[in-house]
């Protein structure tokens, strides 16, 4: 209601209440707009940039008071870079961007496949997309040798492009992050919500 107003059933034909997935700061529905789309809606848990805040302020004297890492550490700058990287996640609007990002990037290339963005349904609590199909990747264990590299290069040519093309990385390494479409073999990409701009400076160090 806070987001989209009330009587925002309208929008649907049908709305699961039932989350299909969840994660550390919000869930994911499934639902299909008046059109007949179906989507996915990610819905952020109350109160989330309050509780990262409190938790990483708190989290450098933990680290000092019982001494987990080196004297020589610098925690507060590391707890900022922690802080600034945790709340950007909480954007939805900024997640939605990077999804638009990457699109675009990747269009053309047939081995990969990213969400369209419900752009009228957005907000920065709400995030509503295109509902892909896929398997989730180990299935790839069962499938033919030549079939797995196909893969494999596919998923090491993306991390190359990210950082030396796109300048652009999708930073988070859960594995829950991509599915396989198990008859064209494409990777879908889910989250974009850990996304960093790579400066040319660091392009060059990896370029060395």
């Amino acid at each position: 209601d806070r987001n989209w107003g009330v009587g925002w059933q309208k929008h649907f034909k049908s709305f699961d209440v039932r989350p299909i997935a969840a994660a550390s700061i919000g869930q994911v529905h499934r639902a299909k707009l008046k059109s007949g789309e179906e989507v996915a809606i990610k819905v952020q848990f109350p109160n989330m940039r309050r509780a990262i805040d409190g938790d990483v302020r708190t989290l450098p004297s933990i680290v000092k008071t019982f001494g987990l890492t080196p004297e020589n550490l610098d925690v507060d700058h590391y707890a900022a870079l922690a802080r600034d990287q945790l709340m950007a996640e909480t954007d939805y609007l900024q997640e939605a961007e990077n999804l638009r990002s990457f699109a675009q990037y990747l269009s053309g290339d047939q081995r990969y496949r990213v969400p369209t963005v419900i752009e009228q349904l957005c907000t920065s609590d709400v995030l509503v997309m295109s509902l892909e199909q896929g398997v989730e990747l180990d299935t790839v264990r069962t499938w033919s040798m030549d079939a797995r590299n196909n893969v494999a290069k596919a998923l090491l040519c993306l991390i190359l492009r990210e950082i030396f093309e796109f300048n652009h990385v999708q930073t988070d390494p859960n594995l829950a992050n991509y599915l396989i479409d198990p008859e064209t073999h494409q990777l879908v990409l889910l989250d974009f919500g850990a996304c960093v701009q790579i400066s040319d400076e660091s392009s060059g160090i990896y370029q060395a």
